[in-house]
């Protein structure tokens, strides 16, 4: 059974903007698509103040879902490069550029 619209009365219609917010802040495992899902929510945000636009609630949780997994990349990104960096000074990877470069230094202030 569906429901007929009553002439004369608006129909209220579901923001895209705050779905996709919501589906890319459930993804946001995938890297950037926290970022989409936060922008997409503050589009849809602004878009369902309009009394006629439905899914407000989609794009508060798609805006923090999002947030939250570009938080997540944010730390676990630093966390491996901190890593990498750790590990090449520990492995000693950065020495013979270092001892090359003071070289150099050193013969073109010898002349």
């Amino acid at each position: 059974m569906t429901v007929q619209p009553v002439p004369g009365v608006p129909v209220r219609s579901l923001s895209k903007s705050s779905l996709f917010s919501l589906i890319f802040g459930i993804l946001s495992c995938v890297p950037f698509s926290g970022v989409l899902a936060v922008l997409l929510g503050i589009v849809g945000f602004v878009r369902t103040a309009n009394p006629l636009k439905s899914g407000r609630w989609m794009a508060v949780v798609g805006t923090l879902l999002g947030l939250i997994g570009s938080v997540v990349w944010i730390i676990s990104g630093g966390a491996i490069i901190a890593a990498v960096f750790a590990t090449a000074a520990v492995v000693g990877v950065t020495q013979p550029p270092a001892d090359a470069t003071r070289d150099f230094i050193k013969g073109l202030s010898e002349g």
